[in-house]
Order: structure tokens, then sequence, then C-alpha cells
């Protein structure tokens, strides 16, 4: 359940550089470890640090994420893993991850990415900004997949782009511009309302790719014209659009995260892209932003 996700990077016989051990209380019928509780509720979602520690507790879904950095170990405890949220499979261990990877000078950033087989551009923006519907286009024209909600940014010269999970989170919009995939939705729901899960690695596995260096950060929202719109933009803006959500989906927030987006983003060319109605129109702009010309 928690893998899938991750499938496209598995790499056999590898010793770790970080275990994580997954424990479900029901099936062990075992409860969640006796901790001081009042004081990760006291903290919200921002969880609980104290030196290499790191403990976040998820009331409403009934997870404890438990990092000690010192030993690079971790726990993710769930109290009833058949009743965790459909999303929680499509981006796992996002607590644990985003707090050990950002000690190792990479970032955990809530954005997309998409590119060709030597770079990519990041598309960022708020939910419903257009990120997904887009990366999904840009893939149906023979661009590289890296990420649609989450990918990890390594900053330095190159500023590196690495792929997270292969999963893709439509909406009841989305799925109904792509019919034919739905045979590959994994989350049934009665809610219309609710978004459904894919893999990508079930639909395009040849389009994924595991790492690119960037090329351009473009901020995405969504216009109302049938041809989209671009505008040179700055750093500011990337950085509000890569680090606000961001901060707001993973907690354990510290200054090392905009610093490390700062670093990420420094070097590199920003716009703001006003989506139009015309998919295929979006999908060009993005590709001559690709290869560095102004569409």
């Amino acid at each position: 359940m928690l893998t899938e996700a991750f499938a496209h990077l598995s790499i056999p016989d590898v010793a770790p550089e970080l275990t994580i051990r997954v424990w479900d209380s029901k099936e062990q019928q075992l409860p969640l470890p006796p901790l001081d509780w009042r004081k990760l509720h006291s903290n919200g979602y921002r969880g609980y640090s104290e030196g290499a520690y790191h403990f976040h507790y998820f009331d409403s879904i009934g997870a404890l994420s438990f990092l000690n950095l010192e030993e690079n170990l971790a726990y993710y405890i769930v109290r009833d893993a058949q009743t965790l949220p459909w999303w929680v499979r499509g981006s796992p261990l996002q607590v644990i991850l985003g707090a050990w990877l950002r000690s190792r000078g990479s970032q955990l950033t809530h954005v997309g990415a998409v590119g060709d087989e030597t770079k990519c551009v990041l598309l960022a923006g708020k939910g419903g900004s257009g990120k997904t519907t887009t990366t999904l286009s840009c893939v149906l024209e023979g661009l590289n997949y890296l990420g649609e909600d989450y990918c990890l940014l390594t900053p330095g010269k190159d500023s590196m782009v690495h792929s997270v999970y292969q999963s893709a989170k439509w909406t009841p919009q989305t799925r109904r511009f792509y019919p034919e995939y739905e045979r590959f939705v994994v989350n049934e729901s009665s809610d219309p309302s609710e978004k459904s899960l894919l893999f990508y690695k079930d639909i395009f596995p040849e389009r994924i790719k595991a790492k690119s260096q960037a090329s351009a950060i473009i901020s995405l929202s969504v216009g109302d014209e049938l041809k989209p719109k671009i505008f040179e933009s700055d750093i500011g803006t990337s950085l509000k659009n890569l680090s606000f959500s961001t901060i707001q989906q993973l907690p354990f927030f510290d200054q090392k995260t905009v610093f490390l987006l700062r670093q990420f983003s420094k070097l590199l060319p920003h716009y703001q892209m006003q989506l139009g109605r015309d998919r295929m129109s979006n999908v060009e702009a993005i590709k001559a932003l690709l290869s560095g010309t102004r569409p």
C-alpha cells in the first residue's frame, strides 16, 4: 500500500541510507505507542522536534511518524491501515521523507515537473492552478514525467529535480477530459467531488524519468482565453508558489526550507503562465520554454 507510489524508483539489493519501519496497530493487535499526546496535539500539524528526533501525529487519520536522524531510522505507525484515506497511498510517508531529505540538503516540494531527455521545467502553483491536467497533457504529447504533485529539489549549479511519487490525483473534470484512462483509477468513491488516484507506471511507464536538470520555473494559473499567456516573472513569485503550499502540507517547517528553495531557484529563469482553454497550445508554450525560447 505504501510502496506502489515509489515503484518506478525501485533498486534491488542496495543497502538503505534510511530505514522506515511500518506498523499496523490493528493487525498486530497492539495500540499506538504511549507518548505525550498532549504535546503532539498542542503543536498541531507542525509536529514536534527535539534535536535529531521528529514526531508527528496526524490525528484525523490515526498515523504517527517518528524520525531519528542520528540513526537514519524511522517508524510509521497507523491505528488501522484499512481506514487510511486514498491520498496516503498516492503520496506516502511525506512527513518522514520531507524531514530526512531536508537534513541532507534537498527539499521535498509541492510542485510538478515535466521535461525532455536533458532538462525539465517546474510547474508551480497552489491547488487548482492546473498542474495535474497540464502535466498529463505534456506527457501525452511526448514529454517526460517527474511528478505532478511533489518533486525533490536539490540546489547546486545544476538545480536537479528528482521524481519521488509516480502517482496522479485527477479531479472529476480531468477524468471527463480523458475517459480512456478510467480503467486505471484505483480508488472508486461514491463522492462525485473526490479526486481519483492513478499511477503513471500503469499508463505511461516509458515516460517516467527519475531525475533531470531544471531549466525554468513556471507559475501556473487558470485563464479564460483560448490561448495561454506567458509573462516573465521573478524569483519572489516563484518562491511564493513553491513555498506556500509546501509549508502548508509538510510539517517541521524551518528557515532551511526557504533557504533551500531560494538556493535552488536563484539561477533559473522565472515565468508566469495563464493557461488557455486549448490544452495543446499550453503544451506548445511549455515546450518552447523548455527549449529556452519565449513562445
